[in-house]
Order: structure tokens, then sequence, then C-alpha cells
């Protein structure tokens, strides 16, 4: 029978466990539970009030004293090297008494909290522990989306920091932590390879594309090296050094980003299809579902690209731009439930990529657009503005051969036509036109001095 289970709490959060159905598995893109009790030492500890402190990430973790030597240091390392604050971490002991809980923190010199499981004041969920150790990080928000699930142990310290180092690039809220704990994790050889990559990937998402160049030329990425290349804008390029990297998934991801960028469509969706299908990090596969549902829905396939898109999302719970992607989809069809399930992701996709300024916009216009689907004055309204516009038409027509009045200014009157994917200019980021457009639209009319007609207007003319 297993001893008891450690829960720590540190820039991520770890957790087990799920509200709904006490016996299911832990998973990503679960629920973790909501831990409350009092830790061996005396402190109140809430797992909601400490996702309030906003850290980066949370931690749970659950052991036997058999097992959690190996694990408890190195979350011990994590907590304190890198901030109380930012990464929070909550032990949870299996049946082991506290008196046997606090032998064990004090001769580790643990600082973070440990809680006897039996103090517990909601217990139910522990039945979904299935191994020990089982380490869960948490997204700190309140629906307590788990990231990642780590069953067992084995992991070297720089395993652990890799971990972090990815999880914190995934959720793009510290590139610069991110960079210093990928930079700890490469001085182990056994992982310098793949945590020099990460550290590479980093610093290319914050377009630092001469530091990511000469991370990836220390460890002869190809892979890295298209990815710098198409960043560039050098989409030969970057083909070139994909192909160079042949048996790399993500290389054929790149490849088919690029080849779609380049308008050769089939090419891409060759190269896309090949990279989703082959095992890879998930993160990675994910991105290559994420490009693949962006070219379906390129191509006129909105359903294709909703399958894609939630394939992503159930590899990677914080792929944002997968999520509004998906968004921007619903968002295309105008009506209130699709606008509603579009509302419903970006609010996702802005609780999971807090910095993200396209998702900002994105959800502030769709709330609008739902605001006014859903308003039967404004309809009414835009009826009579339609009415308005085709009676103006008409006696236009009538007045045609009447003189012209040279010196009176007439009223500019402006309208943005539908956009369409299908465009020369491709965007990575679906609903990207639409959002500039949307944008340009509202700030020409709080001008006073320009009348556009509004999309409503032009969808029904």
């Amino acid at each position: 029978m297993w001893r008891y289970c450690l829960a720590v709490a540190v820039p991520m959060l770890v957790v087990g466990w799920t509200t709904t159905v006490q016996a299911a598995e832990f998973v990503n893109g679960g629920t973790a539970p909501v831990i409350m009790a009092t830790d061996i030492n005396g402190n109140q500890v809430n797992i909601n009030e400490l996702i309030e402190q906003e850290p980066y990430v949370v931690i749970v973790h659950f052991f036997s004293v058999s097992t959690g030597e190996e694990v408890a240091l190195k979350l011990r390392y994590l907590h304190l090297n890198y901030g109380k604050d930012r990464v929070k971490i909550i032990a949870l002991g299996m049946k082991e008494d506290e008196a046997a809980l606090k032998k064990f923190a004090d001769a580790l010199d643990i600082q973070y909290f440990i809680i006897d499981t039996t103090n517990l004041q909601n217990p139910d969920w522990l039945t979904a522990i299935d191994v020990l150790p089982m380490t869960l990080f948490v997204h700190p928000s309140k629906d307590l989306l788990i990231e990642r699930v780590i069953r067992g142990g084995g992991k070297s310290k720089a395993d652990v920091l890799k971990e972090l180092a990815e999880t914190l690039y995934r959720k793009q809220e510290d590139a610069e932590m991110a960079v210093q704990v990928a930079t700890e994790s490469a001085k182990d050889p056994a992982v310098t390879q793949e945590a020099t990559e990460l550290k590479g990937y980093i610093l290319a998402g914050e377009g630092k594309l001469d530091e990511a160049e000469k991370e990836f030329t220390q460890i002869d990425s190809k892979t890295g090296l298209a990815v710098v290349a198409k960043e560039r804008g050098d989409l030969d390029k970057a083909v070139e050094l994909a192909d160079q990297a042949a048996g790399d998934p993500y290389a054929a991801t790149v490849k088919g980003q690029a080849l779609r960028e380049q308008g050769k469509f089939d090419e891409a969706k060759q190269a896309l299809g090949s990279a989703a299908a082959q095992p890879a990090e998930e993160w990675k596969q994910s991105d290559a579902l994420n490009a693949q549902g962006r070219l379906e829905q390129a191509t006129g396939n909105p359903d294709a690209a909703v399958k894609s898109y939630q394939n992503a999302v159930a590899l990677d719970p914080l792929n944002v731009v997968a999520l509004s992607n998906e968004g921007s989809v619903h968002r295309a069809k105008g009506d209130p439930e699709s606008l509603q399930k579009a509302q419903e992701l970006l609010e996702k996709a802005s609780e999971r990529g807090k910095n993200d300024q396209l998702v900002t916009a994105m959800l502030q216009q769709v709330q609008r657009e739902l605001s006014r689907a859903n308003d039967l004055e404004k309809k009414k309204l835009i009826q009579e503005q339609i009415a308005t516009l085709s009676q103006r038409f008409k006696e236009m027509k009538q007045n045609a051969t009447q003189p012209i009045d040279d010196w009176s200014s007439r009223p500019l009157v402006v309208a943005f036509l539908p956009s369409s994917d299908q465009t020369p200019v491709f965007f990575e980021r679906a609903g990207t036109d639409v959002v500039v457009q949307r944008e340009l639209e509202t700030r020409l009319q709080a001008d006073g001095r320009v009348s556009v007609v509004e999309r409503q207007m032009l969808d029904h003319a």
C-alpha cells in the first residue's frame, strides 16, 4: 500500500487529481485536485490561494518515504534556486504519519509544503494516484489545468530542469528565466543537446535570432538553424536545412511551415502530415498538428482545421496559438452560437497565454460581435441602415443627370471588404487580418470624420 504522497509549490504547479471522476487518471489537459490542508509545520495550504499569488507554475508531487527522496531533492533544488514566488511546490504524504514526514523533511532540509494526506479536507481524489512517485505541473489558473504529468522517478536533476524550461517556454511567461534554467540543464552532458536546442528555440521565439543561431550552430542542429532561416524570411534556406535534418519530425514541421508560406500547399501538406504522424516530444507534435490545421483552414477546410487544432491542444494544453486558431474558425461563421464558442476558446487562450496580444485583441472584438449579434435593437438599426443606403443608391441613379456640386465636400464613407484566408499574404496566426481590419474600423469610426459601413451591413447587402 502507498505510504504517502508529496506535493510541492514552485514557479509551476504539479498536481495529480480530478474532482469530477474520482478514479480517473491524471492526464495533460485534465483538472488538478483542490488541495486544502494544514502542512506538517502548521501552515495552512490552499491550492487556490497559491494560484492567486500568480506564480509561474505549481508543482504537486505524490510520494512515499521509500520512493520520495530522489525527486524531493530535485524539487528542493528548484525551490531554492528559482524563487518561492515563481515556483510553488506542494508535497503530499500517502498514509504516512506526520512524525515520519517531518523526519523525512528535516533530513532533506525541505522548505516547501509537505502535507499528511490524513489532514486533507477532501481526500476522495487520492484514488487517482496509480503510481508513486507522481508529479504534476499545474497551470496557475482557476480551472487548475494540468500542464503535464510525470509518472515515476528516474529523471536526473538536469531532466527536471529541462522540463521546467520547456514549460516556461510554452507558457511564454518568463523567457529570461526559461533561458537560465535551460542553460543550467545543458551543463549535464546527458541532456546537453536537448537543453541547448531548447534554449535556441526560446531565444528564437523572442526574436533573438543571432543568439539562437549561435546555440544551434554549437550543437549542429539543422532543425534549429532551419527555424532561424524561416524567421528571417529565407524560406528556401529553411527548406534546405530541414531536409538536411532528415529523420527529425520537427524538421518536417519547419519545412512544412516554410513551404506553406511559399504557397506550395501540396508539398506543405505532405511534410506536415509526416511530422504530425511521427512520435516526438508532445509540444513538437502539437506544433505540427497546429500547422497542419492552419493549412487546412487556409485551403478552405474548416472542419478538418478544427480537428487538427483540438488534437494539438490535447497534446499540449499550453498551445495558445492552436486555441486561438480554432477560435478564429468559429468566429468566421458569425452566428451567435459560433461566436459564443469562439469566445470560450479565446478566454482559455487568454488565461493560458497572458502575454498574447493577438488573443487579447481578438477576444475583445469577438465579445463586441457577440453582444451585437444578440442585440435585437442593433439588428433593427442595421436593417434600417441597409434600407437607407439602398434608398440613397436609387436616388443617386435617378439624379445622375443633375449638375454635380464641385464645391461642397462629401462625407467619406469607407467599407472594408470581407477578407479571405485564400489570399497571397499568409498569416501564421489565423485571424490576424480580421483583427487588424476590425481595429482600423473601430478607430476610423471613433474619429467622427469617417463613416464606416459595418460588416453586418455588407453581409446583408
